[in-house]
Order: C-alpha cells, then structure tokens, then sequence
C-alpha cells in the first residue's frame, strides 16, 4: 500500500508541474483533442465516396474506429511515455530508477506522464459513444460486457506493443 501512494505522489507531481500554465495547458489539451479528430476526418472522407466500406455502413466503421481509438488513446496515456526510455539510458536517469526499490517499469511510467493525453481519451470515447448510438446497437447483456472490454484489451495489446518496442533501447 505504501508502494501505491508513492507512485500517486508522483503522478500528483507531474499533474501539479503539467497544469502552473494554464494556457500552455490548454493548448496542449486542444492539439491532443484534434489529433483523433483527424483521424475521424479521413474515415469520413472515406464514405463521401462510397455507401459501404468492405460491407460496413458507416456507423459500423465509426463503432469500430471508436473502439480501436479509445484502446490506443487509453495505452497511450499510461504507458504512451515508455517511448522515452532510451532518452532515459542516455541520460542516466533509468541509472537512478534501477537502485530504488521499487518497479523500474512502474518508476519510468510516473516519472513522465503527460495528462494531456486524457484529451484524446475523452474524445475517443466520445466518438464510440456516439458511433454506438448512430448504430442503433440493440444492447444485450453480452454487448454490454463486449463494449467494455473490448477497449481494455485493446488497450493491453497496445501497451505490450509500446512496451515491447521500448526494449529496443537495449
């Protein structure tokens, strides 16, 4: 328990540091807000041209852009900074994190994470909302459970890959 509150310590760090300029702040939120946004754009931009996309309407491919974007946008902001890592080699700094006792992995995640990225999230769940809502999607219990674990699962395997790409720092 200890463990957990140092890390929460941390990660109240960063968010105190990442928010004294409040307009810097807000810039930050906006451009990570557009970034799926874009990407929206281009799927869109897709069915100006056609009705169906491999036999999905457009609302089916919004759902599915909306469950893929929230699994990335979620990995992304928990495991989004591991990129950095050799950045950390190079510096010393994982020196530091390897003689404290506590998960190196779990000390790079806290020691640069980048609330900004919850922008992203939130639009990306946004987008699944609304494509699960334009897709008259009859909801069944089994649904249910579906929409909810899909994206924490996607979210996994985006995080093993963030973390598996990391290694190549070594």
């Amino acid at each position: 328990m200890a463990r957990v509150s140092i890390y929460r310590a941390l990660l109240l760090a960063q968010l105190r540091a990442q928010t004294s300029y409040r307009g810097s702040f807000a810039i930050d939120l906006a451009a990570n807000a557009l970034i799926p946004l874009i990407d929206l754009a281009a799927v869109v931009a897709l069915f100006r041209v056609t009705p169906s996309l491999g036999g999905f309407s457009v609302a089916e491919v919004l759902v599915i852009f909306g469950l893929s974007a929230t699994s990335f946008a979620l990995a992304d902001l928990i495991v989004g900074n591991i990129e950095r890592i050799r950045l950390y080699v190079r510096h010393g700094t994982l020196d530091a994190a390897l003689v404290r006792p506590l998960s190196v992995l779990g000390q790079v995640l806290s020691l640069d994470f980048t609330i900004r990225r919850v922008a992203r999230l939130a639009v990306a769940v946004a987008v699944l909302a609304v494509a699960v809502w334009r897709a008259d999607v009859v909801f069944s219990p089994a649904r249910v459970v579906l929409l909810i674990v899909a994206p924490l699962t996607g979210a996994l395997f985006f995080a093993a890959i963030f973390v598996a790409t990391a290694t190549v720092a070594f």
